[in-house]
This record gives C-alpha cells, sequence and structure tokens, in this order.
C-alpha cells in the first residue's frame, strides 16, 4: 500500500509490479492525497465503498477498503489517508463511533 500518492502518471503504476493489479482513490482537489494499493492479480478484489470514511469540512481524508480472496483465505485490507496538517478530531471520532 501507498499513500499520499501524487494525481500524475496514475497509469505509469499499471506496469511498475508484474502480475499486481492496482486499485486507488485520490483527492478532486488536491493533486497530493490519496492512496494505492497493489494486488496480487490471481487474487480476487472487491471494493468495500460502503466502508468509507467521509471527509469533513475540517478534515482531508482518503481511504480505499478492499476485500481480497485468495482463494483459501479472505481478507479485508484499508489503506487510509488523512493529511498530518490537520485536526484529526473527526476521524478519532468516526473510529471509535463505528469499531469499537
Amino acid at each position: 500500500m501507498l499513500s499520499e500518492i501524487w494525481n500524475y502518471n496514475l497509469e505509469f503504476y499499471h506496469n511498475v509490479f508484474a502480475n499486481y493489479n492496482f486499485h486507488f482513490v485520490v483527492s478532486e482537489t488536491s493533486s497530493v492525497c490519496g492512496v494505492r494499493i497493489f494486488v496480487k492479480n490471481t487474487s480476487v478484489v472487491h471494493v468495500l465503498d460502503h466502508l468509507q470514511m467521509l471527509a469533513t469540512g475540517d478534515s482531508m481524508i482518503k481511504n480505499l477498503w478492499l476485500e481480497i480472496d485468495t482463494g483459501n483465505r479472505n481478507y479485508i485490507v484499508a489503506g487510509i489517508y488523512s493529511h498530518p496538517n490537520q485536526n484529526n478530531d473527526s476521524l478519532i471520532i468516526y473510529w471509535t463511533t463505528v469499531f469499537l
């Protein structure tokens, strides 16, 4: 997984790692802010949009949730990017209300 990805040359990453597919989300308002996850192309991947954490007025967050089926195991993997110079109170509240 890579975070704080740039919005430039995204197509280049299709060819970086042989036998891997990549899934990504990027910011609509910034050239730097996003998450990319590389997954072996023999795995079945489902994007879990219903788990998306939404950005609020005071937090810029990008996140990608995948269910990965390797054939003998299933995994849920999340890549989360939160800008380091922002108030993360809303992110903490989200985590405590949804996951605890």
